[in-house]
């Protein structure tokens, strides 16, 4: 009965999803939570300072999110809610390790968690800002930005003959 109530709420809350089938909303959760896994792990190692350790913590908050998918509002940010629960499974994750020499205290973690939801909760309205900003260059200067921060060393060879840097052709126009 409560999980009715709920997902009849989570329906109502959203009314693209009013008239969506349970494998629908499972379908658009599946995609939500694939687009925030690198925001979720770049979040974890933040905390814990320990690939492996994160990718395990990743791994446990991804089951969390899905064992409560019914629980998030449409009307909620998926990223926020989403670091919310790998916080608390950091946490979590932590406190079984505490025999291990190098524990933060609770504080300094929440610390720690709130300056790195600050950072990683709206990447992704920065990112469609980034985009809007590289598709008002134009396409010489779009083309050089996008090699320089995925293959500098393409670069090199792209640019025009008087260039000497990155800098000079990004800054020259």
């Amino acid at each position: 009965m409560v999980q009715q109530i709920k997902e009849q709420a989570f329906c109502m809350s959203d009314p693209t999803v009013h008239d969506a089938t349970p494998e629908q909303l499972d379908e658009d959760f599946c995609q939500k939570l694939a687009s925030v896994q690198n925001i979720l792990l770049s979040y974890v190692i933040s905390l814990v300072r320990d690939v492996d350790t994160a990718r395990d913590i990743t791994q446990e908050t991804n089951l969390a999110l899905w064992r409560k998918r019914r629980s998030y509002s449409p009307a909620e940010s998926f990223n926020s809610w989403a670091l919310r629960f790998a916080h608390l499974q950091t946490l979590a994750a932590l406190k079984s390790r505490r025999r291990d020499r190098l524990a933060f205290d609770q504080e300094l973690m929440g610390q720690l968690a709130s300056e790195a939801a600050d950072v990683y909760g709206d990447l992704e309205d920065r990112v469609l800002k980034l985009r809007e900003c590289l598709s008002r260059l134009p396409r010489h200067q779009h083309d050089i930005v996008l090699l320089r921060y995925h293959n500098e060393s393409q670069l090199t060879a792209e640019v025009s003959p008087g260039a000497n840097t990155i800098d000079f052709e990004l800054t020259s126009s």
